[in-house]
């Protein structure tokens, strides 16, 4: 390998290594895209303590519609917050109004492509993580090998 191929084999290291990164980034993203959005209403919880906490049935939450207590009185929106995760804290009265009944949108991740595509992502991404690294590791040491091989053989003129 003269020095001169130098150049050319490490733009086709660089672009491989863009190539599988926006691919896994791509399948990621269109994983994501699938999820179908599903709305739970009058999902009951007690909340035992003033400034409790629950955690709601499914995630991940997109947002809390509403927040009813037993006797059906809404909630003002200061009183609760809703996490991504599907924990709630609250305001409310300790136990007085239970149950308090939730209304909240999620993401619902099992439909058939979005499994399909989550799943790709944990399979190739080895790829750009473990093996990309090891074969531009060793194509360096050959690179690395050969100039010092050259170095001590004699041209012929």
């Amino acid at each position: 390998m003269e020095l001169s191929d130098l150049q050319k084999f490490v733009v086709v290291l660089v672009l491989t290594g863009i190539v599988l990164g926006v691919g896994i980034l791509i399948i990621d993203q269109f994983g994501l895209a699938t999820r179908d959005i599903t709305i739970v209403t009058n999902e009951s919880h007690n909340i035992s303590v003033v400034n409790g906490s629950t955690t709601l049935t499914y995630t991940p939450v997109i947002s809390c519609s509403a927040v009813r207590n037993s006797s059906g009185t809404t909630m003002s929106i200061s009183t609760y917050t809703c996490v991504s995760n599907g924990s709630v804290t609250t305001t409310l009265e300790n136990g007085t109004n239970n149950p308090y009944y939730w209304d909240y949108k999620y993401y619902q991740n099992t439909t058939t492509s979005n499994t399909l595509l989550t799943g790709v992502t944990p399979a190739i991404s080895p790829i750009a993580t473990t093996w990309l690294g090891l074969i531009v590791t060793v194509m360096v040491l050959a690179i690395i090998l050969t100039l010092v091989i050259r170095s001590f053989v004699i041209r012929r003129k």
